[in-house]
C-alpha cells in the first residue's frame, strides 16, 4: 500500500514557527491520501507530480519538497 502526501480539509494550530495540522486520509484504490493545503503549495512550488522527500522514523513521518 503506498502513501501519497498531499494534506488539505484539517485544523491547524500554530506553535511559535511551526503549524501543526490534523489531517485525514482517505482511500484511492491501494493508497492513502493526505493533501497539503493550497497555499503551502503556491508557497512552496508544489504541484500535482512534483516531488517531495519523505522521512519515516519510528512513528513520525516529515515530507519537505525535493530542492
Amino acid at each position: 500500500m503506498a502513501l501519497l502526501l498531499t494534506l488539505s480539509c484539517c485544523k491547524f494550530i500554530k506553535h511559535l514557527e511551526r503549524t501543526v495540522l490534523n489531517a485525514y486520509l482517505r482511500k484511492s484504490g491501494g493508497s492513502l491520501i493526505m493533501t497539503i493545503p493550497a497555499t503551502y503549495a503556491e508557497q512552496n512550488g508544489l504541484d500535482a507530480g512534483s516531488c517531495v522527500s519523505v522521512d519515516i522514523h519510528g512513528g513520525e513521518l516529515k515530507a519537505k519538497p525535493q530542492t
